[in-house]
């Protein structure tokens, strides 16, 4: 079976004398790894196209005999030249990436995943100044199309608005907001900043052009990293804050 696809490349490696082994993500086959044979010798089937956070457009032969894929040609779309040559923006490419690699993301997940990732390389790479806190915003966007975004909206337990809640919780465990006085019937609930949880609502309602020039103040910034990480190493089980100091 062949097919074209167009491809993120989230890792690459390398094995025998000249073979490449690469883990892609696209809208429709999700995460999976290919095969380039002979692609860190070949300039004409893949000249610069096998190298982390390109965006390429492969064909690639599925073989079913042997249950994998290989890689016959790529054609780069995007290499994100202006991200890779900056510091601070690889780095921020970097903590987004290394979230991804953490992740299994099932097919039915994989066209808005690749959507938000595609654009968040697009939005890095094009604003002159993005600020550091894009990478925790692009961790939650992930999360929530995953399936797992918690209920922000209201009280969990009176339907109260989330505008008007003045001292809320959080329920890491359930993924729920309550008031103050609901709050006190779930132990597990934490203290959480309203500006806070009004900006990860914000996320659900807004792309990465939009979030790539955020700035909110420090103070917003530890409470979503702290309610964002207990958040999602609980779902996830995973171990792997986002760096943005």
């Amino acid at each position: 079976m062949e097919f074209v696809e167009n491809c993120l490349v989230l890792r690459t490696g390398g094995f025998k004398e000249s073979d490449v082994w690469l883990r892609l993500l696209s809208s429709h086959y999700g995460v999976f790894t290919a095969f380039a044979f002979g692609g860190s010798r070949s300039r004409r089937r893949f000249c610069g196209c096998l190298d982390v956070l390109n965006h390429v457009n492969f064909r690639v032969n599925y073989d079913r005999r042997r249950d994998y894929y290989v890689l016959q040609e790529g054609s780069l779309i995007r290499g994100f030249n202006t991200l890779k040559k900056d510091t601070g923006r690889v780095g921020m490419a970097a903590n987004c990436l290394r979230f991804m690699n953490c992740l299994h993301i099932y097919p039915e997940d994989a066209p808005r995943v690749y959507e938000i990732f595609t654009q968040s390389l697009a939005a890095l790479e094009d604003n002159p100044e993005p600020d550091r806190f894009f990478p925790l915003v692009f961790k939650v966007a992930v999360v929530f199309c995953l399936g797992f975004g918690p209920d922000i909206s209201c009280c969990a337990g009176c339907g109260l608005p989330l505008d008007r809640i003045k001292h809320p919780g959080f329920d890491v465990t359930g993924g729920r907001v309550f008031c103050a006085d609901c709050r006190a019937r779930v132990p597990g609930a934490v203290n959480a900043d309203a500006s806070a949880l009004k900006l990860l609502r914000r996320i659900t309602q807004t792309g990465p052009q939009q979030w790539v020039g955020w700035t909110p103040a420090m103070q917003v910034r530890q409470n979503c990293l702290r309610l964002v990480d207990a958040f999602v190493n609980y779902h996830l089980r995973l171990d792997s804050p986002v760096d943005f100091n």
